[in-house]
């Protein structure tokens, strides 16, 4: 249903995680110390070190839903 155009896997990957046309799952990466989602492991990597830096211990795994 969608007809956008992308020369890179990743921004192929970008656009399916934010489209809602079509009936495609793409996987999601959930924050585990609040509520935000990401469509990349590194992304949410990214998210808890520079949002959640203060918090002390292991780094815990994001959780894929």
């Amino acid at each position: 249903c969608c007809e956008a155009i992308y020369a890179s896997v990743s921004g192929l990957k970008a656009h399916l995680a934010s489209c809602s046309k079509g009936d495609h799952l793409v996987g999601k990466y959930r924050c585990l110390l609040c509520p935000k989602e990401f469509s990349s492991e590194s992304g949410v990597k990214y998210h808890i070190l520079k949002t959640h830096g203060e918090v002390r211990g292991p780094c815990p795994s994001p959780l894929r839903v």
